[in-house]
């Protein structure tokens, strides 16, 4: 599963995810949608058995429309990625389903440390 700058409501159930593969792309100035839910959202996918990551997106908002070429070479990247991970493999996923926080894209999405 990729997610966009999803919304889930807190306590929303994790279960379902277990032995799946989940990856989250959220803008770091997203007001519709804030970050840090979903953040707790893929620390509970991950405990109930899923490979989890999310990757914050520096100064991206919601729509993402300063960020879009990078936003859309991401997200088809990991969509690939879970599709068929032999022939298209996702540094960005792997790196995303194993930091402990969410790495940071900057511009160009570049992935830097989290400060």
């Amino acid at each position: 599963m990729v997610a966009l700058a999803p919304w889930c409501p807190p306590g929303e159930p994790v279960g379902q995810l277990r032995d799946r593969q989940v990856l989250v792309l959220h803008g770091s100035r997203d007001r519709i949608t804030d970050p840090r839910e979903f953040a707790a959202y893929v620390s509970r996918a991950r405990t109930a058995g899923a490979r989890a990551g999310m990757l914050i997106v520096e100064n991206g908002d919601h729509a993402m429309l300063r960020h879009h070429d990078g936003w859309h070479r991401t997200a088809s990247s990991a969509v690939a990625h879970l599709i068929a991970p032999e022939t298209s493999p996702s540094p960005l996923f792997t790196l995303a389903a194993s930091a402990v926080e969410p790495p940071v894209l900057r511009q160009g999405l570049v992935v830097v440390a989290r400060e």
